[in-house]
């Protein structure tokens, strides 16, 4: 069988998968309980993978390999580009990829820890928003 022909024969039973599970309920309720216990037999089950997929989506996503992350750690010295805090892999869990929203995904920055990648996003990566920030609290000291 053709990739085609395959590739149209699962969008077809997807399709007809999905008007099942709007009209009828009990077909909806077993896909459920199917997908719920083949998420926790991959994921709770086993933390390696879930962080090997974590890693995985991550690279993908950024077009980098897990030496060029790595490379963009040890140059931090292994911690976030802004306020330094060490990174401690626990759980899957990493610093995140900072990138210029103008360039695209493959535009990347450096490595930020949550807290000061959701600051830059709060400020919409504004340099004169920051700085105004950062006035703003010098002036309240």
């Amino acid at each position: 069988m053709p990739y085609k022909d395959q590739k149209k024969a699962v969008q077809r039973r997807a399709a007809r998968a999905k008007v099942r599970r709007k009209t009828d309920p009990e077909f909806a309720a077993k896909e459920k309980a199917a997908v719920k216990r083949w998420y926790e037999s991959k994921y709770k089950g086993n933390p390696e993978y879930k962080a090997y997929k974590n890693t995985k989506r991550t690279m993908n996503r950024y077009g980098i390999t897990v030496d060029i992350y790595a490379a963009l750690l040890a140059k931090q010295h292994y911690g976030c580009a802004i306020c330094s805090a060490q990174h401690v892999d626990t759980k899957g869990k990493r610093l995140h990829v900072d990138h210029d929203h103008g360039k695209g995904l493959k535009a990347i920055r450096g490595l930020l820890c949550a807290s000061c990648n959701l600051g830059l996003g709060q400020f919409k990566d504004n340099p004169a928003l920051l700085c105004s920030a950062a006035a703003y609290l010098e002036s309240k000291k």
